[in-house]
């Protein structure tokens, strides 16, 4: 049987955009913060007790208003989430097959990561 671990995360810092014209420090500490937002939300949610060899991972994307997005910017902004993922995990991102989905405005924004062991 295969386990599911859900879990939401605010919008991403706007920093983590490929298209943001920031310092790399500034960039370097964003991300920094967005993997171990991600790695002890993944904790909470249960991810200690999934297993497998890969691990399927669906990222949906909320906006948090109406303006437009480039969605080959999204991948960017959730790197250091996903880095984060694979270190609750205890495993590296390359056994990891990641899909993103973006969704129309909702009233709400964030991101929903959805984990699953094969």
């Amino acid at each position: 049987m295969t386990r599911l671990i859900l879990f939401a995360l605010p919008w991403p810092d706007k920093t983590l955009s490929s298209n943001a014209r920031v310092h790399w420090s500034k960039r370097s500490k964003a991300t920094k913060a967005a993997r171990e937002e991600a790695a002890w939300s993944a904790i909470a949610a249960g991810i200690k007790n999934i297993s497998g060899e890969r691990f399927d991972v669906l990222v949906e994307f909320y906006p948090p208003d109406r303006r437009k997005r480039d969605a080959h910017n999204f991948p960017a902004m959730v790197k250091g989430h996903i880095d984060g993922i694979a270190d609750a995990i205890g495993c590296d991102d390359n056994l990891f097959d990641v899909t993103f989905k973006a969704h129309p405005f909702d009233g709400k924004g964030g991101v929903l990561f959805t984990v699953a062991g094969k």
